[in-house]
């Protein structure tokens, strides 16, 4: 049952992300997303790396990979950790623009994957919004399955390549 539920948020997610590719966002591409987002299950882990710049330009390079369980979008208690030093760097950086990029592993059709993808980085940024990040600094885009961090067909591969990349600075 919740399986059907998934699928039938997803494609209504799949048709939304391709309004949004071809160019269209708006408030209700948003709100869509986030609560469909909500719906979905836990992240499992994060990893942050944040580099320092000289300190006259005062902006700090920004990479950070968070990974997700199978099926999921929903940001894990580690996972907000980790976008809480994400959100200081670019709330001390007004003008520092970050880029989100929402991946899947190989497994499920292009489009699931796409809308997968689009799910996470949107969960991401409405998290980076609602701790007081413009939202107008931040661009999303999904790659679904389509650049694996890890080539291969198993769970290892599968677990580092459902992830958000964040990048910015």
């Amino acid at each position: 049952m919740k399986s059907l539920e998934l699928k039938k948020q997803l494609v209504t997610v799949v048709v939304l992300t391709i309004l949004g590719l071809s160019g269209c966002s708006g408030s209700k591409m948003k709100s869509a997303t986030s609560s469909t987002s909500e719906n979905i299950s836990q992240t499992s882990q994060s990893e942050a790396s944040i580099a320092s710049k000289p300190a006259e330009d005062d902006l700090s390079p920004l990479s950070l990979l968070t990974y997700f369980e199978l099926d999921s979008a929903r940001l894990s208690a580690e996972t907000t950790v980790a976008l809480d030093s994400a959100v200081d760097i670019l709330v001390r950086s007004p003008s520092a623009l970050v880029v989100i990029s929402g991946h899947a592993d190989e497994r499920g059709t292009r489009e699931y994957n796409l809308a997968l993808g689009h799910l996470r980085a949107s969960a991401v940024a409405d998290y980076m919004v609602a701790k007081g990040v413009d939202g107008s600094r931040i661009k999303k885009v999904s790659y679904g399955k389509e650049k694996p961090l890890l080539k291969g067909s198993n769970e290892e591969a599968w677990s580092k390549n459902r992830r958000v990349e964040i990048n910015g600075g």
